[in-house]
């Protein structure tokens, strides 16, 4: 069957927003068109791509009919209901219901929970006391204690950083430190926007952003490989290393963490996954990870958030498949005009030039 394929990152935002009709900012629809080729770097002989949002004059395709294998970015119900208004047949796509669980999966709440299984088996093998990301918790109204739980870890003297249960590339996260004013209003103003908001210690010497990518099978999990890319304290992409899988390995097992320690959470993370996402998930996804020194040592945040698609750190791994080491090229995209994904000296990078 062929496969249509769609850069349509603005998905996070699609599935933060629930709503069958919406649309992402202009410049997220331009940054999708500009860049609208870039999956052909991860598709095969015969694949196709749509550009969800073509230019003036320009008509959309009409796939009323055709047998199509879909392959966006990531899923949500404003895309699938853009695509039956493109004719595709609605047996081809993710059932609302389906799409629903995903969303639910695709939550910080999802991550939450997942990081506190974690804990219990790494402190009950005895590595727990390696990593960090105890104090990840969803906070909401609907639990009398969460008002004074903020305030009290606020008089802490520790820094805190605030997530929106769905956002994506930094957006709805802002950090607090102790020598700021606390902004409760701002954290009241998230929890009635979205029912809840993620608080976790916010470790302020990190030392590497990476992430472990998979493919989800309908019974099996598949390890892709690393990722290691750059991150604002905030969270804001800064790009992606395209190199070796070795060297990716060592530059993580540089840092200095125990590498045992590191396998354990391989390990961990692989078998997890693919129990919790059998039977409710099929396609790739990654698990985003820091490492900080941390009272002194060096430690593993072994879950900042779990992210059920296709990400820029998987793109890299397609990249490097096809350019190896040290790569210069063009991706998707104008470098001189508008939206560009590039890789410059084997650092991938999206840039925008007005």
């Amino acid at each position: 069957m062929k496969r249509l394929l769609l850069f349509n990152p603005s998905n996070d935002m699609a599935l933060a927003a629930n709503s069958l009709e919406y649309l992402p900012p202009r410049n997220i629809q331009q940054m999708e068109s500009d860049l609208h080729s870039l999956p052909l770097w991860w598709g095969e002989e015969g694949d196709s791509v749509l550009n969800l949002y073509p230019k003036e004059g320009q008509e959309h395709p009409n796939f009323r009919g055709q047998a199509l294998n879909i392959s966006p970015w990531g899923w949500s119900l404003a895309l699938r209901q853009r695509l039956l208004h493109l004719g595709i047949d609605e047996n081809l796509l993710p059932t609302k219901e389906r799409l629903n669980d995903y969303r639910n999966m695709s939550s910080r709440a999802f991550a939450a929970e997942y990081i506190h299984h974690l804990f219990d088996v790494a402190d009950s093998e005895g590595w727990g006391n390696d990593l960090v990301g105890r104090g990840m918790r969803v906070i909401s109204h609907e639990n009398d204690s969460d008002t004074p739980y903020i305030y009290n870890r606020a008089d802490s003297n520790s820094s805190l950083i605030f997530k929106t249960l769905w956002s994506s590339s930094g957006r709805g996260v802002f950090v607090f430190r102790p020598n700021e004013p606390f902004n409760m209003d701002r954290v009241e103003a998230n929890i009635r926007k979205q029912g809840g908001i993620l608080v976790d210690d916010f470790y302020e010497e990190k030392l590497l952003d990476f992430a472990l990518e998979y493919e989800m099978g309908e019974k099996d999990i598949h390890f892709l490989g690393f990722s290691v890319f750059e991150a604002s304290s905030s969270g804001n992409y800064g790009g992606n290393i395209v190199a070796s899988q070795d060297y990716l390995r060592q530059r993580i097992l540089s840092t200095g963490i125990s590498e045992a320690t590191f396998d354990k959470v391989l390990e961990y993370t692989k078998n997890a996954l693919c129990s919790v996402l059998k039977g409710r998930y099929t396609g790739v996804l990654g698990v985003d990870m820091i490492i900080c020194r941390h009272n002194g040592q060096i430690k593993i945040h072994p879950c900042i958030e779990i992210n059920l698609r296709r990400n820029m750190g998987i793109l890299a791994l397609d990249v490097y498949k096809r350019l190896g080491d040290n790569a210069t090229a063009i991706l998707a995209g104008n470098p001189n005009r508008g939206f560009c994904a590039q890789v410059i000296g084997g650092k991938l990078n999206i840039t925008y030039k007005a």
